[in-house]
């Protein structure tokens, strides 16, 4: 006897179903007589929808599959991830930063060098990769300690080493020159540049970063650029002036992120802060799809996972030396795991044994393989709860997902 999967999701297109399981991330698109009514499926139909996770045998339990993904990520020894921040200062000046705070203090700042020095100790002989995201603060105000640590990695690292590098960046400094040097050594992955204070579309910030991208599309289309905004339920008209000065290219791409809840009251209370809500993300998406229309390319985003907590060998590294689970944790000591001069880590930190579970009331959600708990770093902000929760705007987003791209989907039409 076969069931339906607890992880399939749904959009009706009248006459039929299109099904995205999300344990097993697969397309199908089923006529939904065949869907409500399984014992009307051949033999063939069954084997196909349960080759992709749609079926599943009826005293299954996918809660098995779903741990051994989730551990297999968190455990995995292939490749050693790393966020480095040169620097947490920056040339502007962001209302809403969060790392304002820790910016223009005196610091005993480490040597590129004694960096690299750590991340080498911590490859072992399963490594594939060494992937370094470099941010900030604004990075680029750091550009030697960005080149040197590279370069100091690739002297000591064996050619069945890849290192791989992106960089998360406001534009203002990314020129030619720099392109050219981080280029050099390793694979690029991508770089995104944040444009912030939209409503002010056309200051000498704005106008030198416009340039600055369509430089890199017309010298460097092999890299990928992403192109970030900050999406709220007022701003939409400000994103708009701003793409007018933004080329498209094939190289680029726009990222939509909606303004998240970061407490307890912006949750309770979305509205006052312009943030969308349940009943409200369908605006979000209809923007987004509005910018499609324009001829940009939109980052859809099926993953809503932690990716530094959760998995045991990824780290953060502040300017001076000390390490961290979660980037929006640099620069506050004292949710340190240790520091690069002692090699000893410190996992019982609590706010590492407390998120590293899945919360209880998430394991019968049938987005969790998605986001697997949603992210650390707010729900530590807020005592452990749970009740930040982007279920509804996930669901929005496959939605947006499957009528926008071309999907390998299974058919069983009849």
């Amino acid at each position: 006897m076969l069931k339906r999967s607890r992880f399939n999701l749904m959009v009706d297109k009248e006459d039929f179903y299109l099904l995205y399981n999300t344990l097993t991330k697969k397309f199908s698109m089923i006529t939904k007589k065949l869907y409500d009514h399984l014992d009307l499926l051949n033999e063939k139909e069954c084997y196909q929808l349960k080759q992709r996770g749609f079926l599943i045998n009826k005293n299954f339990d996918e809660k098995v599959i779903l741990d051994y993904t989730f551990n297999k990520q968190r455990f995995s020894s292939k490749s050693l991830s790393i966020i480095y921040l040169p620097t947490l200062d920056c040339n502007l000046d962001c209302d809403y930063c969060f790392q304002k705070t820790y910016r223009n203090k005196k610091r005993e700042e480490v040597t590129s060098e004694a960096i690299g020095s750590w991340i080498l100790s911590n490859v072992t002989n399963n490594i594939e990769r060494i992937v370094i995201n470099f941010y900030g603060g604004e990075p680029l105000l750091e550009i030697d300690k960005i080149l040197n640590l590279k370069k100091y990695i690739n002297s000591f690292t064996s050619k069945d080493i890849e290192l791989v590098s992106s960089l998360t960046t406001n534009g203002y400094l990314l020129d030619e020159d720099f392109i050219k040097k981080f280029k050099k050594d390793s694979t690029i992955s991508g770089i995104q540049i944040t444009i912030h204070d939209i409503e002010n579309f056309d200051t000498q910030y704005h106008l030198q970063v416009y340039e600055n991208i369509r430089k890199t599309c017309e010298f460097h289309p092999e890299i990928s650029l992403a192109i970030r905004f900050d999406v709220n339920r007022i701003n939409h008209k400000y994103i708009m002036r701003v793409l007018d000065n933004i080329p498209k290219a094939n190289s680029l791409s726009i990222t939509l992120v909606p303004i998240l809840p970061w407490d307890e009251d912006s949750a309770k209370n979305p509205h006052k802060y312009f943030l969308y809500e349940d009943s409200s993300y369908q605006e979000l998406f209809e923007f987004k799809k509005t910018v499609k229309d324009l001829g940009f390319k939109i980052n859809t985003r099926l993953d809503y996972s932690c990716k530094m907590i959760s998995k045991t060998n990824a780290f953060v590294i502040d300017p001076e030396g000390f390490i961290y689970k979660c980037d929006g944790m640099a620069g506050q000591n004292e949710y340190s795991i240790g520091h690069i001069e002692n090699y000893k880590l410190n996992y019982k930190q609590i706010y590492i044994e407390n998120l590293w579970n899945i919360w209880d009331k998430c394991n019968q959600c049938e987005v969790l393989p998605i986001c697997m708990g949603g992210c650390k770093y707010r729900n530590f902000y807020n005592n452990y709860s749970a009740n930040i929760c982007n279920k509804e705007l996930i669901k929005e987003e496959i939605k947006f997902y499957m009528d926008a791209e071309d999907l390998d989907v299974l058919k069983i039409i009849r």
